[in-house]
């Protein structure tokens, strides 16, 4: 079994790192939409509030940081891991965020690293439990039904994802968020490999 680490925001502020869950705002990150190019991953810690990327050129090993532009992501869902367990990859490419060696030691280097399989690479959307609740109104259509749902957390986004998942991918489906809604809205990011996915 693997590490099981939270995405922690490290000590210098900048670097992220895997570490075990103590519920602190430097191990908080928003997910949001960047229209049409992906994801961003931003940190919560209330002096930051950066943005997730990668600290040098596109490579095996290139560390996960944060700076002040936000960076598109890809986030996946892996279906046959359960709903919530997702890949974060760079987009066009094959890297995708790695917890080093998969190690469960606070501090762990968390880099990108061409996509292998290993549970390392698996991450699972945990919602806050101490943040507010947000609604966020999502308007899906398609050529046969247009309906509108409300939802209380951000990981509706998540869920959104592993619909289209499970067979929906090739139909024209349309997301349209209330970005203002999205604020303040927390989630952590947990290495998956220490547990067997919920279904």
């Amino acid at each position: 079994m693997m590490g099981g680490s939270m995405l922690t925001l490290d000590g210098d502020k900048k670097s992220v790192v895997g570490f075990s869950w103590y519920r602190g705002k430097d191990q908080k990150w928003e997910l949001g939409k960047l229209g049409d190019h992906g994801w961003f991953i931003r940190s919560l810690y209330s002096s930051n509030k950066h943005y997730m990327t990668i600290d040098r050129g596109l490579g095996n090993d290139s560390s996960i940081v944060t700076n002040e532009f936000p960076t598109a992501w890809d986030i996946k869902c892996e279906p046959r891991e359960g709903n919530d367990v997702i890949l974060i990859h760079w987009p066009n490419s094959v890297f995708t965020v790695d917890l080093h060696t998969g190690s469960k030691n606070d501090g762990t280097k968390v880099h990108i690293w061409s996509r292998h399989g290993g549970r390392q690479q698996f991450w699972r959307i945990i919602r806050c439990p101490d943040e507010d609740q947000v609604d966020r109104e999502f308007l899906q259509s398609d050529s046969r039904r247009t309906t509108k749902t409300t939802t209380t957390t951000i990981v509706t986004i998540t869920t959104t994802v592993a619909t289209k998942c499970n067979g929906e991918e090739d139909e024209d489906v349309t997301v349209v968020e209330k970005r203002e809604h999205l604020q303040g809205a927390g989630v952590t990011l947990k290495e998956h490999g220490t547990y067997s996915p919920q279904t």
